[in-house]
């Protein structure tokens, strides 16, 4: 069985006075898994309720002190520089909409199921992935964790799985072991950094290959849909 990782994104509580959580998850489980909950269209606008309510709480907040002071806190990206505080209050006075981002969630997971592909919102425990791509099952796990990074991240999850699944046809057939395409790498100190983790350690050099290549091209949002549409004839 080919299994496909990907790490969760290292975030960070900065000026954590406050450290916030995200409500439990319990929806109907799959009758085959008590830990898995089948995505599929019945469901959809669910999920995309669950990354609005994460959106919500990733956004700046602040709680002033008994000396009267602010103080801002809020969960950032360990590889970017900390917000300012005009950036702060611009956040809190102008949260961002995201419909882009929500728009190709919806789409890649419509897109995903067309191709006869199952997905799972997964509780992995000891496993560390984001999502995880599994040829040979044409299943799509994705770790109910990955839901609290909002929408954004979790859209550059499906993408990058979607790249997986490209390289998969890439190399025959959607069950079949991901074979890259040799698009340019990209890899920045982010990218490295999860690449170094111990669950990539050890992959074969051509899914480590692979997965170099799913990296670097998970932000860009066209990615994932313009190689399934090209390379997944159906």
């Amino acid at each position: 069985m080919i299994r496909i990782f990907r790490g969760l994104p290292g975030f960070l509580i900065v000026t954590a006075t406050i450290i916030f959580s995200f409500q439990d998850y319990n929806p109907k489980r799959s009758s085959s898994n008590s830990n898995n909950v089948l995505i599929d269209s019945t469901n959809y606008a669910m999920l995309l309720e669950k990354l609005n309510k994460a959106d919500k709480l990733l956004l700046p907040n602040s709680r002033v002190l008994k000396n009267g002071k602010a103080t801002y806190y809020y969960r950032r990206n360990r590889f970017k520089k900390p917000l300012s505080i005009d950036e702060i209050n611009y956040l809190q006075k102008n949260p961002p909409d995201y419909a882009y981002e929500r728009d190709f969630v919806l789409k890649s997971l419509q897109r995903v199921n067309s191709l006869g592909v199952s997905i799972y919102l997964t509780e992995p425990g000891l496993e560390s992935y984001s999502a995880l791509w599994i040829p040979i099952k044409k299943i799509l796990k994705v770790n109910i964790s990955s839901l609290d990074l909002g929408t954004v991240e979790f859209a550059k999850v499906l993408n990058h799985e979607m790249i997986h699944m490209a390289q998969s046809c890439n190399s025959g057939s959607l069950e079949s072991a991901p074979i890259p395409f040799g698009l340019n790498q990209k890899l920045d100190k982010e990218t490295s950094f999860y690449l170094s983790h111990n669950i990539y350690s050890s992959l074969n050099e051509e899914i480590m290959k692979s997965e170099i290549e799913a990296y670097s091209h998970q932000d860009n949002l066209t990615t994932g849909f313009a190689l399934i549409n090209e390379f997944c004839v159906e």
